[in-house]
């Protein structure tokens, strides 16, 4: 009798668990870093992209000029991603570079990416914290977003194939990009014509019928998670961030081997963003800062009908989230614009050790998303000793969408002793931050400058 219960209890407690992750990825938001853009520009201010220029080149001329190679290429990525990339959905023929239907050489190639074919390409700079580029059309968050959101103190500028440009804003520019809609709507239950045809099946983790949301797979990588939160949600093992790396690194070896600095930078830099994503602890962990067993406790509560404990922890973990991306942003956005590059923040992202071995592609499950995971309950106790006001905190979301918030609304000022800790943590990050988007970037590069690439690397 005493088996037969001890097994009554383990069968209760795994649906408990169930329960809590199918709840937790519907509330679950999907942006990570708010500020690609400054943070590259920050980490990559002392490597070998300072001071370079290259020349604009259009999408299409790009194309047009190699596409018999990017034929031949993207097959053998698609191979190469088979092999590096666990459940990786095979590219179905259909969408294959050389046959797909795709209305443009853009969408030719963005289907054989599959990345939202409806993304409307532009060519732009986003403008560094606090510089107006006076000479240059300004741009509108909506005229490139698929789903325009409140972006604050983001300032967009036309550039047009011919010019010659900074290698490092390119980069750092491109790095921003693929939070603006590349992987929103790709699942069969998305509702668009593609995701039916994209092959990665139904949307493993969030709300289909929140559109944003498609796009928390391909930028959260829960790598690392214990074998029974995979247990009671396996879908939790389908994520894309490391298909997304690989996938843009060969796209821009091929364009720096063939001669074309723009696009392998740009492509570089779309790769970046989501190494960038895994170093951020609540795109690598589930739950950071929650253990199972009390998952399961708050989950028993719930059962008993004592739902407060079980919706406040969905409910911090989200706002935890939201609030390390708001600090984020007001921080560096504030010190980049008064040119503070002496502070401790600042110099974190500036970091100039590497580690100690050079990238490689299982760094990223391995190394990033792992420190990033290990981080996890260290930035939600730093994150919880910050709030000041835990009514707005309550409700931060709502909070988010005022257009002139103030986020020292809710969490205490920088130059508070309760700041102190959480600034200690957000260094740590970002010197991780800082760390492997340079060593990506010099495998990039260097790969590039021996001919290395997906076809010598299988």
């Amino acid at each position: 009798m005493k088996t037969k219960n001890n097994k009554s209890f383990a069968v209760i407690i795994f649906y408990l668990l169930v329960a809590f992750l199918v709840i937790f990825v519907l509330t679950s938001p999907a942006a990570a870093w708010e500020d690609h853009t400054s943070l590259t520009l920050l980490a990559l201010a002392d490597s070998e992209l300072s001071g370079l220029t290259v020349n604009v080149t259009s999408l299409e001329d790009f194309i047009y000029e190699h596409e018999t190679e990017l034929a031949l290429m993207l097959d053998q990525l698609d191979n190469y991603l088979l092999k590096k990339v666990e459940n990786y959905p095979a590219l179905p023929p259909e969408l294959r570079f050389a046959f797909n239907r795709g209305n443009s050489p853009a969408e030719k190639l963005f289907l054989a990416l599959r990345i939202n074919p409806e993304y409307r390409l532009q060519y732009y700079l986003k403008a560094p914290p606090g510089v107006v580029m006076d000479n240059r059309k300004e741009l509108i968050f909506s005229d490139m977003a698929i789903i325009p959101y409140n972006y604050r103190y983001a300032r967009f500028y036309q550039i047009a194939p011919g010019e010659q440009v900074s290698a490092l804003e390119v980069v750092a520019t491109a790095a921003d990009e693929p939070d603006y809609g590349f992987d929103i709507g790709l699942f069969e239950d998305s509702g668009t014509s593609f995701g039916n045809i994209y092959g990665f099946g139904a949307q493993p983790f969030g709300n289909p019928q929140i559109s944003y949301s498609s796009q928390a797979a391909f930028h959260m990588g829960f790598y690392n998670e214990s074998p029974l939160v995979y247990l009671a949600s396996p879908s939790l093992k389908r994520c894309y961030p490391e298909m997304r790396a690989l996938m843009f690194s060969a796209l821009s070896r091929f364009a720096f081997i063939h001669g074309d600095e723009y696009w392998g930078y740009r492509f570089a830099g779309w790769g970046l963003h989501y190494v960038q994503d895994l170093t951020m602890p609540y795109h690598a962990s589930v739950m950071p800062g929650s253990s199972a067993s009390k998952l399961v406790w708050v989950g028993l509560l719930d059962l008993l009908g004592i739902s407060g404990p079980y919706n406040q922890l969905v409910n911090d973990v989200s706002n935890k989230h939201l609030l390390l991306e708001m600090l984020q942003l007001e921080r560096i956005n504030s010190l980049y614009s008064k040119g503070d590059f002496e502070h401790s923040l600042v110099r974190a992202l500036q970091h100039n050790s590497v580690t100690e071995t050079s990238f490689t592609e299982e760094h990223l499950r391995d190394l990033i998303a792992f420190n990033a995971r290990k981080a996890g309950a260290d930035v939600d106790e730093a994150l919880e000793q910050v709030i000041r006001n835990r009514e707005l905190y309550e409700s931060l979301h709502e909070f988010y969408e005022i257009e002139n918030y103030d986020i020292y609304e809710v969490s205490y000022a920088p130059d508070t002793e309760q700041f102190v800790r959480f600034q200690n943590v957000l260094e740590t990050i970002l010197t991780e931050t800082s760390t492997h988007s340079k060593s990506y970037i010099n495998w990039i590069l260097s790969g590039a400058a021996t001919g290395e690439n997906i076809n010598t690397l299988e």
